[in-house]
């Protein structure tokens, strides 16, 4: 199988990128500096011949820059303009697979969630969250398969936190997200809570799908 990625040298790329390859599958993962994300024939170009794409580039603000606006206008962009474009490129080339890691920071801050739960949070990526995963849904049809990973925070080497972090309800270790990537080959169109186990935002559709588990 041919894959796509966008965002191939993030913290999850950078382990997704040699499990699809241990697996056998060809993978392309061009670099910013060399394919213009907003450029719709660009993607279009790129995507040739690709039997699933993953689309992981973003531009989060953390740390000192955690505040910096430019940076979040930017990661809604990716998330959000960026992905629409990606989709029409996609059915325009043929591409059967879609898989986009979307968040489970917008559940409520309280409760237990599945993926039914309704978003409940003026959280200001919520919006371009609510056009990315529309325009995955939209992918989904006519045998093509679109696939949305919510996550809990990234924790793990290469993360904001080496530890668990779970004021936002569930986390998830960077190995197992990855992990979870290469299960969503195989997943039905829909959407899927990405969480380690015992947490407020449930796993269990994923688990249930896929069968993967996690190791953290």
């Amino acid at each position: 199988m041919k894959v796509f990625i966008t965002g191939g040298t993030g913290v999850i790329g950078r382990r997704l990128i040699p499990l699809l390859q241990s697996a056998g599958h060809e993978v392309a993962a061009p670099r910013h500096a060399d394919l213009d994300l907003e450029d719709r024939a660009a993607l279009s170009e790129a995507l040739v011949g690709v039997d699933a794409a993953y689309h992981l580039a973003t531009r989060i603000a953390t740390g000192a820059r955690a505040g910096d606006a430019a940076l979040w206008a930017e990661n809604n962009r990716l998330r959000g303009i960026v992905t629409d474009l990606i989709v029409d490129a996609a059915i325009e080339r043929g591409v059967r697979t879609l898989i986009y890691p979307s968040i489970t920071f917008l559940y409520p801050a309280s409760g237990p969630a599945t993926e039914d739960t309704p978003w409940h949070t003026d959280d200001p990526t919520r919006q371009s969250s609510e056009i990315a995963e529309g325009a995955v849904q939209r992918f989904g049809g006519d045998g093509r398969r679109g696939v949305i990973l919510r996550f809990g925070l990234f924790w793990g080497p290469d993360a904001a936190t080496t530890t668990p972090d779970d004021r936002f309800g569930a986390t998830i270790h960077l190995d197992d997200a990855a992990a979870a990537m290469v299960a969503g080959l195989a997943l039905p169109s829909g959407v899927y809570n990405a969480t380690s186990d015992g947490q407020r935002i449930s796993n269990e559709k994923l688990k249930r799908s896929s069968g993967w588990q996690p190791r953290y």
